[in-house]
């Protein structure tokens, strides 16, 4: 290949690679600013106008970006389940770890978090996203029950309902949490959170033996 003609392409994909940074951080940015329009307004009481018009810009923008108002949707959704589920993908000792971590990201996308938890869990249309995300750690928190139950439990229900019973109190304390608590204060929410999930474990993990009495 000629240097010119290296050089050339060189040069083209240093700008194609530019411009793809560009349009990520635009469409997250775009993103943001929908995420807090929808959580206040809601899913569908909320208009591609409304959002428009809170980032200042024509509506032609959004389109581009996301073809329609269910694309934008969509995509916020999917952009906060995707994320939450990176993060507990990794390996973490405990839950006081996943608790805070999880945290942490529901914290820097809180309007989104709001959404995917209390706007589109029931919801027809966007509840794929929860289902997908709510799935995934269903199967993380039943593994970690198993793994510190190490004797069967004498129990009126299982371990995936009591996964589920977990989750359930974790989706909505941190929903609570994102919409009433002080951000300063979220590593002792998330130390708050581990406590009394681990005391509910720990409980439901007792032998049910009964212990002899004592002379």
């Amino acid at each position: 290949m000629k240097p010119e003609i290296k050089k050339e392409k060189s040069a083209v994909s240093a700008y194609q690679s530019k411009l793809n940074t560009h349009v990520a951080e635009r469409r997250d940015q775009l993103l943001n600013v929908a995420a807090e329009v929808f959580a206040k307004k809601g899913l569908h009481q909320t208009t591609m106008d409304d959002v428009a018009e809170k980032l200042g810009v024509a509506k032609v923008v959004l389109y581009r970006y996301f073809g329609s108002r269910n694309g934008l949707i969509h995509a916020i959704l999917e952009r906060v389940a995707e994320r939450i589920l990176e993060e507990d993908k990794k390996e973490f000792e405990w839950w006081g770890e996943a608790v805070h971590s999880n945290t942490k990201v529901a914290r820097k996308y809180a309007p989104d978090t709001l959404l995917l938890l209390r706007h589109s869990v029931h919801d027809p249309e966007y509840g794929s996203h929860f289902q997908k995300y709510h799935s995934r750690l269903v199967k993380r928190t039943t593994r970690r029950l198993e793994e510190i139950w190490v004797q069967p439990r004498h129990m009126p229900v299982d371990t995936d309902f009591c996964s589920k019973t977990i989750l359930m109190f974790l989706y909505d304390s941190l929903a609570r949490w994102l919409e009433a608590g002080d951000p300063a204060k979220d590593q002792e929410f998330a130390v708050w959170v581990t406590d009394s999930i681990t005391a509910w474990s720990e409980k439901w993990g007792e032998d049910p033996s009964p212990k002899p009495e004592l002379p």
